[in-house]
């Protein structure tokens, strides 16, 4: 009877020897994937009460399932972690979100999508709004505007509403049904400053260069922050590996590309700039190439304009926290948010569905969290 119950002690210690062991093997898997070390899909660690086999398994880029078999004599114990990419998920639920700066739209200029604006929004007849338009705030007006959608402001002027005018008051507007209301209240711009400052912390974490200018060639880059300026012009294309920060000014012209790295998967990506953005002359800035990336740009500089895009340039988002963003001659973009925006010369605003589920993360090797830990076996 004793030996028995002698054996069943040790049966215990030893599984609860085991449970640590695949305990300790799963902390080593963690620790190295978080910090950016190597670590093979497979591996044994051997300790002198027993061993651990680690598997890590990798469904896509965003996400690593480490499972762990810790084995004592004849005890084992299996856990299971899984590592989840920590992102972050600004809601852009319009086309062009504009704060009290307002929107200005000239020349045949289109936004197909919905607007939302804390300022006025004043257009000129040749341009139109494919969608549904709502100005916040008392004494603000939507004026000479082309709406194909619904309207919801203070005071309308000489503008043309194909569904419903909800006004308080309204001048030499037409509309195809009119309702006596109050105007929207404001609402912030989806991404706050302290989103900003993450970013910029995850681009320092690459380390610091100087000015970058690629004329030719593929180059890859990020994380990273960049005291100075970045070009990329010709027939270069930049390779986005992780968040870039640059302290000055961002150019990209002339058929130069940038795109996110595949590793992205459907994540997105951005490029924050604290000077000016210029966006021209048939360049295309992209995500990963899998559906829901996209790639950003963001100027934090309080200047008009902060960002510019124009003349036959393609990029998914363009982004203002204090400037105005000017878009003209022919281009094409997914959302536009600034503190103002104006639209001018043919320029397009097409808002793609399911931007408002969009998910960034610095790339790669970011900042990943926990999702579970438990034992399976």
């Amino acid at each position: 009877l004793t030996y028995g119950e002698q054996k069943i002690i040790q049966n215990i210690i030893k599984s609860s020897q085991a449970y640590y062991i695949a305990e300790a093997g799963i902390e080593d898997a963690v620790y190295r994937i978080t910090n950016l070390m190597s670590i093979s899909p497979n591996y044994l660690i051997t300790l002198a009460t027993g061993s651990v086999e680690v598997f890590v398994d990798s469904p896509n880029q965003n996400i690593r399932i480490i499972t762990a078999t810790g084995t004592v004599g004849a005890a084992f114990r299996k856990l299971e972690s899984r590592l989840n990419i920590e992102t972050i998920n600004p809601s852009f639920f319009y086309g062009a979100q504009v704060g009290d700066g307002g929107l200005v739209m000239e020349n045949n200029s289109t936004v197909n999508g919905n607007i939302f604006s804390d300022g006025n929004v004043i257009a000129v007849p040749s341009s139109q709004i494919a969608g549904t338009v709502k100005v916040a705030g008392v004494g603000n007006k939507i004026k000479g505007a082309t709406i194909t959608g619904d309207a919801y402001v203070d005071i309308c002027d000489n503008s043309q509403v194909t569904g419903t005018l909800y006004a308080a008051t309204q001048t030499a507007c037409t509309y195809g049904a009119f309702v006596l209301s109050s105007p929207p209240s404001p609402i912030p711009l989806p991404i706050p400053q302290s989103d900003i400052d993450q970013w910029k912390t995850e681009a320092a974490s690459g380390g610091t260069i100087g000015t970058q200018t690629y004329s030719s060639g593929t180059h890859e880059l990020g994380p990273v922050k960049i005291v100075g300026n970045l070009i990329v012009e010709n027939t270069a294309v930049l390779v986005v590996k992780g968040t870039i920060w640059i302290t000055g000014n961002v150019t990209v012209e002339n058929s130069a590309m940038v795109k996110l790295d595949s590793s992205y998967g459907s994540l997105s990506g951005a490029i924050i700039s604290d000077g000016i953005v210029t966006l021209q002359n048939n360049t295309v800035s992209s995500g990963s190439g899998s559906i829901g990336s996209y790639l950003m740009y963001l100027s934090t500089a309080a200047l008009n304009p902060a960002l510019v895009v124009q003349n036959f340039a393609v990029v998914d988002i363009v982004y203002t926290s204090q400037g105005w963003i000017n878009v003209q001659n022919n281009v094409s973009m997914r959302q536009i948010t600034g503190y103002g925006i104006k639209v001018s010369n043919s320029a397009t605003v097409t808002y793609e569905i399911g931007l408002q589920d969009v998910a960034f993360t610095s790339g790669p090797g970011g900042s990943w969290e926990v999702a579970s830990w438990k034992e399976i076996e």
